[in-house]
């Protein structure tokens, strides 16, 4: 008696905490640097001689992109919040067709990481991390 009521209550608590909080916000921290190399695929110009620089292999963290569809199709998300100074955030349709990726951008290189997002999100919220700390964070449920 004592265990089929433990269950029961059990399984009804579970189903009131499923129903109210139906999906869990997960966070995507871009890396703070990549390094990367880049070649001259050009013939040299007369008079020009090619130099590698070998102290700028490091890119730092610029910023993060979300996109409709893969990022090489260039269809960049404009937050809902576009005039936000900080918190942008972006919402979607439930029943898009598309997938939603997001990009970490890089300064002084055309190297992207990115990733695809479940299509269960329904919003993500970009949000800088303290000071002390310069990276950023998408967090998205």
């Amino acid at each position: 008696m004592f265990k089929a009521k433990t269950l029961k209550f059990s399984i009804i608590s579970a189903f009131i905490f499923f129903s109210y909080f139906p999906s869990f916000a997960f966070q995507i921290i871009c890396p703070d640097k990549i390094e990367t190399k880049q070649s001259l695929t050009s013939k040299t110009i007369e008079t020009w001689q090619k130099m590698t620089d070998t102290f700028n292999g490091l890119q730092n963290f610029d910023h993060l992109a979300l996109y409709d569809g893969h990022p090489n199709e260039g269809a960049s998300l404009v937050p809902d919040n576009e005039n936000a100074s900080k918190n942008a955030f972006w919402t979607f349709e439930e029943n898009n067709d598309r997938s939603i990726w997001v990009a970490c951008h890089y300064r002084q290189s055309i190297v992207r990481l990115i990733r695809e997002l479940s299509r269960s999100v329904k919003k993500c919220i970009y949000k800088s991390l303290p000071k002390q700390n310069s990276t950023t964070l998408l967090e998205c449920t």
